[in-house]
Parts: C-alpha cells; sequence; structure tokens
C-alpha cells in the first residue's frame, strides 16, 4: 500500500509534464476497500480542450502510481 502523500506527490509530479495545465489547485486522495480515490483540481491555459488535458493527466498520473505500487 502506498501512502496518500506519496500518491499526492506522483499525481503532482506527473502533472508537470502535461501540456496545458497551468497549475494544480488541490490534490486529494483516499484509500478505500475498493481502491484509490483521486481527486484533482486543476487550472488550465485556454484554447486548449479539457478533455485532452484530463486524459493525458490520468493515463500519466494512473502510470506513475501503478509503477510506485
Amino acid at each position: 500500500i502506498v501512502s496518500e502523500k506519496v500518491i499526492t506527490s506522483l499525481a503532482y509530479n506527473a502533472s508537470l509534464d502535461v501540456k496545458g495545465i497551468q497549475r494544480m489547485l488541490k490534490i486529494k486522495s483516499k484509500n478505500t476497500y475498493d481502491g484509490l480515490i483521486l481527486t484533482i483540481e486543476i487550472s488550465v491555459f485556454y484554447g486548449i480542450p479539457i478533455n485532452q488535458i484530463m486524459n493525458e493527466l490520468a493515463t500519466k498520473v494512473k502510470t506513475e502510481i501503478e509503477i510506485a505500487s
């Protein structure tokens, strides 16, 4: 099991590589019996499709957490 603090750090680091994210506003993680709940609030630059940014962010965060665990 990976601590919530480590997961938050991994999510933040993964977000640094995603084009279009202006800054991270809030990251919360919670381990549950069924798995991990991760809530990420971001600020994005104007003109880049949000769904594209979120898909890339979700993929990068998932990969980072899977590698760590």
